[in-house]
């Protein structure tokens, strides 16, 4: 039914094809010669491929395949070839799960690698980024914001009985929902263009580009500088990591319920899909960059938005000052097709970041981004 409602689905084959088992020992004392596993030489494999776009590695526990992984190409090519290697590949990993981690990133600083660092027992996951995903209660670190939302009854509802044999299998909330799930959420291609910054923001959470306390070289991670402030639902506002994921919490549940509706809706009539988000003419879901000159006016529209169900669509304009750090822009309207950003006086150059949102009214309300990123120069 998948294909029905949105392309691009692969086959049960193609799924099976691709699915590899790696290293199922724990930590560094598994890696070295004679170790290789089929899921350490499937990395080899794609990243090879004559392919230049980007390779994404998601870890979801210890990060020993990896490590295997760039051993042996370190092992087996030239110096030059290693470089080129790396520099093809995007590491996102939920903290440290192992001691492969801290060793991947001292060992090959070039590598570019997302985490909130920690020891390996867990005791200091609830101050990563990614415990945003539902980790408010378990974590006690956040502020509960649209909680029920991640919880068994909604999950019960909505994804686990009556969506068919793949919503059968989903498990109930024992810890969190999803832990592991902000090291993919971000490659969800909504418009937010995440995946070419960490820094941006968007499903995935936001980092900034920072050497660490016990890092060798700087990481995507954590500092004062990778908060977002964000007001929760009980009207308190609050400026954390945690909040860089939760603030889009009914997002991307939303967009979760409605593909498991996929999963048992026969016709595409029968099942609610995003809306299309229309920027300044441009209908792909690649960020429009704009320039603009000191206190410069910016007109923004989003005429041609529309929703493939014929719901109705409301567009919501704001800005994001974290993700470029700047500050002073303000928005003639927040609601509507158009609006126009009102650029302050800048001493050094800088970008605003506007995001388009559009919300339709189907069931569940599913949503659709725009980014605009305006350079202002002096």
């Amino acid at each position: 039914n998948l294909v029905k409602h949105a392309a691009g689905f692969p086959a049960p084959e193609q799924l099976l094809k691709v699915t590899k088992t790696g290293q199922t020992n724990y930590g560094m004392q598994f890696v070295g010669a004679g170790r290789s596993t089929a899921g350490s030489q499937h990395i080899v494999e794609v990243v090879d491929k004559a392919d230049e776009r980007p390779v994404w590695v998601t870890i979801w526990g210890g990060a020993n395949t990896l490590a295997q992984t760039l051993l042996d190409v370190r092992d087996s090519r030239s110096s030059d070839e290693l470089k080129r290697f790396i520099a093809k590949l995007r590491v996102y990993t939920i903290s440290d799960q192992d001691d492969a981690g801290v060793w991947l990133r001292k060992e090959f600083p070039d590598l570019f690698y997302i985490v909130s660092p920690s020891t390996e027992d867990g005791s200091e996951y609830w101050r990563a980024t990614w415990t945003g995903i539902s980790g408010d209660r378990h974590y006690k670190n956040g502020p509960r914001h649209k909680f029920e939302l991640v919880d068994n009854p909604w999950l019960e509802e909505h994804i686990i009985k009556n969506h068919g044999p793949l919503g059968a299998l989903y498990p109930r909330v024992a810890y969190i929902m999803e832990g592991d799930t902000p090291s993919f959420l971000g490659l969800i291609n909504n418009g937010l263009g995440w995946a070419l910054s960490p820094s941006y923001g968007g499903w995935g959470g936001r980092y900034v580009l920072y050497r660490a306390s016990g890092e060798t070289r700087r990481i995507w991670t954590n500092n004062a500088e990778s908060r977002d402030t964000v007001t929760a639902e009980n009207g308190k506002t609050e400026t954390t990591d945690p909040a860089t994921i939760w603030r889009w919490r009914e997002h991307y549940q939303n967009d979760f319920a409605a593909r498991m509706d996929w999963c048992v809706a026969d016709e595409f009539g029968k099942a609610n899909h995003n809306p299309v988000a229309v920027l300044n003419g441009d209908r792909t879901k690649n960020v429009l960059t704009l320039s603009a000159t000191n206190g410069a006016t910016v007109a923004l529209n989003a005429d041609g938005t529309r929703d493939p169900d014929a719901d109705n669509v409301r567009v919501n304009w704001w800005i994001y000052p974290e993700a470029g750090r700047t500050s002073g822009a303000t928005l003639s309207v927040a609601e509507g097709t158009k609006t126009e950003l009102r650029l302050p006086q800048v001493r050094r150059p800088g970008k605003f970041h506007v995001i388009l949102q559009a919300e339709d009214d189907g069931s569940p309300r599913l949503f659709a981004y725009r980014r605009a990123i305006i350079e202002v120069t002096p």
